[in-house]
């Protein structure tokens, strides 16, 4: 229906808004609160907590060169492997598939002297043709 339609734009343009965000935000420089945790197979791992918000931010970045985009996409869809593999995750489940390249997912993460788990609403940003980059963004979901 027409209604479902709306929404659906809606709910697009609250991704995309929340794509720019995260963007924006993995681009400040270290003076901007990030901590690098550490460099694996030349993938560099840091944080960012905010002083008042019990938010947890981590970003991995590195360069890959000729990596497939279906191998991009797996990133996602294997999410519940990041325990076997991503530095602080130590458990990872899929709890709902909301489309092709969104979840529902329960994560575990132990940073130095802290512990948090969540429900994580996490879903595929495409910059590719923007930038080159291809993002995971994923929020908590409020209980």
């Amino acid at each position: 229906s027409w209604e479902e339609l709306e929404e659906r734009l809606r709910y697009l343009k609250v991704q995309a808004k929340e794509c720019r965000k995260a963007k924006a935000e993995f681009e400040q420089q270290e003076e901007e609160g990030w901590i690098e945790a550490q460099t694996w197979f030349g993938i560099t791992t840091s944080y960012k907590m905010v002083e008042g918000d019990p938010s947890i931010m981590v970003k991995m970045e590195g360069d890959q060169d000729d990596l497939p985009m279906v191998c991009t996409g797996a990133v996602l869809r294997e999410a519940d492997l990041y325990k076997t593999w991503m530095p602080f995750v130590t458990r990872s489940d899929i709890l709902k598939w909301k489309g092709r390249a969104s979840l529902l997912g329960h994560f575990e993460i132990t940073v130095p002297l802290m512990f948090r788990d969540a429900v994580i609403h996490a879903y595929a940003c495409d910059t590719l043709a923007d930038d080159g980059s291809f993002m995971l963004v994923g929020k908590s979901v409020p209980g």
